[in-house]
């Protein structure tokens, strides 16, 4: 049974139309397991598709900043995401 994030995982990067073509194959979900922590998910999930602060994310998810912060250093680690400083802000 594949975890609600992760079916909301696939939909999120259909519709961002990024290299993942949206195709609902079965090899998706134990890739995005693989790669995704369930909360790396969830962060992920809640990403728009221009850069955001981690501040927005925190309060898209009502999650304190720092875990967001930390989660998406470990995620850009693994190369699922990019971080940036921008006028100090993460």
């Amino acid at each position: 049974m594949k975890p609600d994030v992760y079916k909301q995982l696939f939909e999120v990067m259909k519709n961002r139309r990024g290299p993942y073509t949206g195709i609902d194959i079965p090899e998706f979900y134990p890739l995005v397991q693989a790669l995704f922590t369930p909360e790396e998910a969830q962060v992920n999930n809640a990403m728009p598709r221009t850069p955001a602060t981690a501040n927005d994310i925190a309060k898209e998810l009502g999650k304190p900043e720092n875990d967001i912060i930390s989660t998406l250093e470990t995620m850009a680690d693994r190369g699922l995401c990019s971080t940036f400083l921008k006028d100090g802000d993460n």
